[in-house]
């Protein structure tokens, strides 16, 4: 294991893994897994290696297929593209621009797969048709482009969306970065309704654009609607292409002659042709169902600190190199606690919240103190409950100044150092925290069994597919385990991939979450709320119970502060001179406490 633990070890590396040298492993082994953590420098890594691609010749186009526009907007030939180089931005249909009524009929339409339909009914109505940049900016308009960035969106939405650019482009060899990877923990099985079937096949004969077209089209449904799951394996489906006006055809009958139900499904039949043929299952309700993986024939760098090569290789069907696996990137000064407490649970913590919000408001307190600046990370539903149990026990302690952004962070309004930004698990992607000296997660992260198995097992049918368990072992530390249900199946691979998709799934999004303050390359205090390992680092230290994190900090609980209260409040009435039945009407408390507490020495 290689440690990278210092600033001069890192800009070593740095300087060793340039845009260039990535573009030498990808020319010799097609497709890499780079598991760099959060602020090693993925981000300008991949700046480098998209103009090192380009510079070099060795590859005509550049797809970058980032998780958020917000990480998008922040890439180099973004802001400042290169008067040389064709650089596209694939960007969402202008919704500000489009108005209401525009975007309700858009949503509608694109659920429905009415694209040239909407070009038609929606944007040529609109006062801004001539100008927009959205209609054409996919297909024709893409030829001969060099560098094109989008989000995950467009593999999630269209399988084969990289052949696609390919052949928009006509590019002669194309790499494709990905940065994050999860893209591919998102659900591949879709559904073909049976209802929708029918209504097709309605419609298919009344286009005349294309008689033998329509033709092939006619004949797949109909094998289709006579189908069963033992079928439907065993068949060789065509891939049937289809014109423009032909389709506009179809989807302007099929919308008027059944409404809101109506969907264009030639997308849907094509992507059951490329689908694997065990996802492939006729339901009692006569509706259809598949699985149909990303299509990634070509050179790919995926860049993720928190993926495991092994799921990788399992969802997308690939074989790829990891390079960085023996690399561990941990700043010396960093002190990573976690509380391996079931209490931060989703289940528990609203019951358990007083105390744990108690101990971190005087942890938040005394860091504030010393002049540092923290973020927060909790689950999105708890924010509210959190923040405000928090403002109120800092205002206990005295602290009247701080106040919490819970959503809409800018660098502007975090600039305040007043301000605790409280984000939620599966923020990604934003850069604002870098210089915040703590991130504290107010509760933990977890998932179920069912999550798992959409993951892990959506790629088979549910004849095929093995059932699940998640539970919390009884040791010390908690650890979260994952496996079979039934230990008969313990041999299937599922079982092992199980633990892999748990983890990368929880401790992943935590990771995710905490990374925004770079704690591997700068010194940071963190404190996680987990019962699992880091995959990353070790932990500084590891309590069992909140007990334990507050005797390590010297924290006290709620009780016990109050209680030192009320015994300073007595010790103070007894020195100003008042009776103990007086220190009883001022206090409000009960007499054996007073006379308990009475003349004891301070």
């Amino acid at each position: 294991m290689q440690h990278i633990r210092t600033a001069a070890e890192l800009a070593t590396f740095r300087s060793e893994w340039t845009g260039a040298a990535m573009l030498k492993l990808v020319i010799q082994f097609s497709r890499l897994l780079i598991t760099w953590v959060v602020g090693v420098g993925k981000s300008y890594n991949i700046d480098q290696t998209i103009e090192a691609a380009i510079r070099s010749g060795i590859y005509k186009c550049v797809l970058v297929l980032l998780p958020t526009r917000l990480v998008l907007q922040e890439r180099a030939w973004i802001k400042h593209p290169p008067d040389d180089v064709k650089v596209v931005n694939l960007r969402p249909r202008p919704e500000e621009q489009c108005g209401a009524d525009a975007n309700a009929r858009w949503q509608s339409y694109e659920k429905r797969s009415l694209g040239q339909l909407g070009r038609v009914e929606i944007c040529e109505e609109c006062p801004h048709c001539s100008s927009c940049f959205w209609p054409e900016q996919l297909g024709r308009a893409l030829k001969g482009v060099q560098v094109i960035f989008g989000t995950h969106a467009y593999v999630n939405q269209i399988p084969n969306f990289i052949e696609q650019i390919k052949e928009w482009t006509e590019a002669e060899s194309l790499l494709v970065l990905i940065d994050e990877i999860d893209l591919i923990n998102r659900p591949f099985r879709r559904r073909i309704r049976r209802d929708q079937l029918e209504m097709f096949l309605d419609v298919l004969p009344t286009s005349q654009t294309d008689k033998c077209k329509g033709e092939a089209w006619i004949f797949l449904v109909q094998q289709l609607l006579h189908s069963t799951t033992d079928s439907l394996r065993s068949t060789t489906f065509p891939i049937l292409s289809f014109k423009g006006d032909w389709a506009l055809s179809v989807q302007s009958n099929g919308s008027y002659r059944h409404g809101d139900e109506y969907k264009f499904l030639c997308y849907d039949l094509n992507n059951l042709a490329s689908s694997e043929p065990a996802s492939r299952e006729v339901l009692p309700s006569g509706d259809i169902t598949y699985s149909v993986i990303p299509a990634v024939n070509t050179d790919v760098i995926f860049y993720s600190g928190t993926a495991h090569p092994e799921l990788l290789r399992l969802r997308l069907g690939i074989e790829i190199l990891s390079p960085f696996e023996s690399f561990r990137f941990e700043h010396e000064d960093t002190r990573w606690y976690n509380l391996c407490s079931n209490i931060g649970t989703a289940m528990s913590w609203p019951r358990n919240s007083p105390q744990i919000i108690d101990f971190f408001a005087e942890l938040i307190h005394r860091r504030r103190v010393e002049g540092k600046r923290i973020l927060l990370i909790i689950k999105m539903k708890f924010k509210p409950e959190a923040v405000r149990l928090l403002s109120e026990r800092l205002r206990q302690l005295g602290d009247t100044a701080s106040s919490f952004l819970l959503e809409n962070w800018t660098a502007e309004k975090i600039a305040d150092p007043n301000v605790i930004p409280v984000i939620h698990y599966g923020v990604i992607g934003m850069n604002l925290f870098e210089e915040f000296d703590c991130a504290y997660c107010l509760s933990g992260y977890y998932i179920n069994a069912p999550i798992i198995n959409t993951t892990l097992q959506d790629l088979m049918a549910r004849d095929f597919s093995k059932p699940l368990k998640v539970w919390t072992t009884t040791t010390h530390p908690r650890r979260r385990r994952a496996s079979v249900r039934d230990q008969s199946d313990r041999f299937f691979d599922v079982n092992e991939m199980s633990q892999a998709v748990l983890d990368q799934n929880e401790m992943g999004q935590v990771i995710q979450a905490v990374g925004r303050v770079r704690p591997f390359t700068k010194p940071r205090e963190v404190i996680t709320f987990q019962c699992a390992e880091n995959p990353l680092t070790e932990y500084t230290h590891e309590w069992n119970s909140l007990a334990q994190a507050r005797g390590f900090f010297g924290i006290s609980g709620r009780r016990q502060a109050d209680m030192g209260a009320r015994i300073m409040a007595i010790k103070q009435a007894c020195a100003e001179g008042l009776t103990q039945v007086q220190t009883v009407e001022k206090l409000g408390l009960g007499l054996r406490t007073i006379k308990r507490h009475w003349g004891v020495p301070a």
